[in-house]
């Protein structure tokens, strides 16, 4: 479980406590829904590009299942805004690596 949680979730070590491996342990064994074939189908790129409204992109540094340096910036749809973050130092889990950035987020103080 620690291991999977560093290859897959968290970026640091300090951040694979009794929380987290409590929390990767019953996901593994309540898990109904098979993500991979979804997350690798590229299926959110046109999902946003079809979105009209503003979006607020949030994605860790070290997330294995992104590389949001490599996305590029662009209009959507109607011309409304897509504003990008990437929350420095964080994996997959950023709500469990970086609270405090999480908060933020929640409480729409990251960016303007």
């Amino acid at each position: 479980m620690r291991h999977n949680l560093l290859a897959q979730m968290l970026h640091s070590e300090a951040a694979v406590d009794a929380l987290a491996m409590e929390i990767q342990w019953r996901g593994c064994l309540n898990t109904w829904f098979r993500s991979k074939p979804f997350s690798r189908s590229g299926a959110l790129t046109p999902a946003l590009d079809a979105y009209s409204g503003a979006t607020m992109e949030i994605w860790a540094e070290h997330d294995v299942t992104a590389a949001p340096h490599e996305m590029e910036d662009r209009p959507m749809r109607g011309g409304s805004a897509r504003k990008r973050l990437i929350v420095g130092g964080a994996g997959h889990w950023i709500m469990h690596e970086s609270p405090t950035t999480a908060m933020l987020m929640k409480n729409g103080f990251c960016g303007d």
